[in-house]
């Protein structure tokens, strides 16, 4: 159920007030610590958002020190600590559903949506398969995917992120593809971040090479996916997924958009400054066509590659 508008505006309003001290404190040269304002904010977000400095340090994967520090005005909080303040805020007040309207075509309204939509909706997955390509999430710099992705997995230690390789592309680094070649580099960042002691469950990230018999039909359909789309993502909603969307699973593809502005008789104009990406979300008959295609196949990879998280896991 999505909070009632009262609570989203007084969340809202919290973080903002939050957001312009941080981003004053920041601006200056000395900022004038220990600061009366971000004590004020910060208790006021803990109030709006109704839990304690401990469960937001959890939520934020930080020391409950950094949090005790901002709620004492002592340390300015990160640009990664805001990004991961805004998901949770989000989380709070709405369910994935209503988190962004549909965009409007006349008086019709068609499931293209912007990333922030994409991330809502994987907090409502167990699993979330990676089809082809490079899966980077073009509307989002590197940086900002990576933090967004680890809080995601960091809400469900059994979710994974599998990333689907046709075998026949696969081999020594000069002929990896795209996928590869985008799976090993976020890993390596997930695995960096742990390694300094964070929590980035590099174990979550796993990737499936397809054998070109037994899983033809799938890898070919990768293929295809991918001449097609700029990523294609298949989320297998867990049970209160399903409860939420009514279906088992959401089929998104990412892909350019071109960006338009209004002039002054009404008329749009192509704005190529205004160019962005989006998630165009796979009809409900199609996808749940497509997913029952390859459901058996999907799951039976998830469960081979949850046995080998759960090894790394095991391994220091």
């Amino acid at each position: 159920m999505a909070a009632s508008a009262s609570n989203v505006a007084l969340v809202a309003d919290a973080i903002e007030a939050f957001e312009l001290i941080v981003f004053d404190l920041r601006q200056a040269e000395n900022p004038n610590l220990p600061s009366q304002q971000l004590r004020q904010a910060t208790e006021g977000l803990l109030t709006a958002l109704g839990i304690t400095h401990q469960e937001l340090a959890k939520a934020l994967s930080v020391n409950p020190i950094t949090v005790y520090r901002w709620a004492n005005g002592l340390a300015i909080p990160r640009s990664s600590h805001m990004d991961r303040i805004r998901l949770l805020a989000r989380s709070k007040t709405t369910s994935a559903r209503h988190l962004l309207a549909p965009a409007q075509f006349g008086d019709k309204h068609v499931g293209l949506w912007l990333v922030d939509y994409f991330f809502a909706c994987a907090e409502c997955a167990v699993n979330i398969y990676v089809i082809r390509t490079s899966g980077q999430f073009l509307a989002e710099n590197r940086g900002t995917l990576e933090s967004r992705l680890r809080d995601v997995l960091n809400q469900d230690e059994n979710r994974l992120v599998v990333y689907l390789c046709p075998a026949h592309l696969s081999g020594p680094e000069e002929k990896k593809t795209e996928t590869q070649k985008s799976f090993d580099r976020l890993k390596k960042q997930f695995q960096i971040g742990r390694s300094r002691g964070e929590k980035w469950p590099a174990e979550q990230l796993q990737l499936s090479p397809l054998s070109d018999v037994s899983d033809a039909k799938l890898a070919q359909s990768c293929v295809d996916l991918g001449r097609i789309a700029g990523s294609t993502f298949v989320l297998e909603l867990h049970e209160q997924g399903k409860d939420e969307f009514g279906r088992e699973a959401l089929i998104f593809s990412e892909l350019p958009v071109q960006g338009y502005w209004q002039d002054a008789d009404g008329q749009f104009r192509p704005d190529d400054d205004a160019n962005t990406f989006g998630f165009v979300q796979l009809p409900n008959s199609t996808a749940n066509e497509v997913w029952l295609d390859w459901k058996r196949k999907l799951q039976k990879i998830s469960n081979d590659l949850r046995k080998k998280m759960d090894d790394e896991r095991r391994t220091p």
